[in-house]
């Protein structure tokens, strides 16, 4: 058992490690090629610059990420469901009334001749039975509250990614291989 270990400058080409228990390390720079751990515990570890070429994670509990920049190349979007969305502007391009029902038409003026000739209708009150738009072109909406149901990521470019702080819960590989 290591009780405190001060490493300057450390360089592996290729190490397998079977059991580590470490109480206290402090890496100041550290270059990994290829590493399988079997079982590592670590009770406190200071790690200044860490350089890993090739890993492999089986189980990975991360606590807290900050994404700087997340670009995503390829995303379906299974189902989503709006709540509220309010509508700032609205162009009706073509619409087509179905049914119109005229309850009451006040004739103002109306002179009957061999000809009738209708001068002036006032209509009071007009009901609308059945409208059916046919094309309806959206000039500006706003949504003010949006809830994505499923969302299904097909394909994640990561252009710049900067993880501010990683707590790592629990790291455990599962197949280790035979130590010869």
């Amino acid at each position: 058992m290591v009780i405190k270990v001060e490493v300057v400058e450390l360089k592996f080409a290729k190490v397998k490690v079977v059991k580590v228990k470490v109480a206290e390390v402090e890496v100041v720079e550290l270059e990994v090629v290829k590493v399988k751990v079997v079982e590592l515990e670590f009770a406190k570890v200071k790690v200044v610059e860490v350089k890993v070429t090739e890993f492999e994670v089986v189980d990975l509990e991360v606590v807290e990420v900050k994404v700087v920049e997340l670009k995503f190349v390829k995303v379906k979007v299974v189902e989503v469901k709006v709540t509220e969305v309010e509508v700032v502007e609205l162009e009706v391009v073509e619409f087509e009334v179905v049914e119109v029902m005229v309850t009451k038409v006040e004739v103002v003026e109306l002179k009957l001749e061999s000809q009738v000739k209708v001068s002036e209708v006032e209509v009071v009150e007009l009901k609308v039975g059945k409208v059916k738009v046919v094309e309806v072109k959206v000039v500006k909406s706003e949504v003010v509250k949006l809830k994505v149901v499923k969302l299904e990521v097909v394909e994640v470019k990561l252009f710049d990614l900067k993880v501010v702080e990683v707590e790592v819960v629990e790291l455990k590989v599962v197949e280790p291989e035979d130590v010869e």
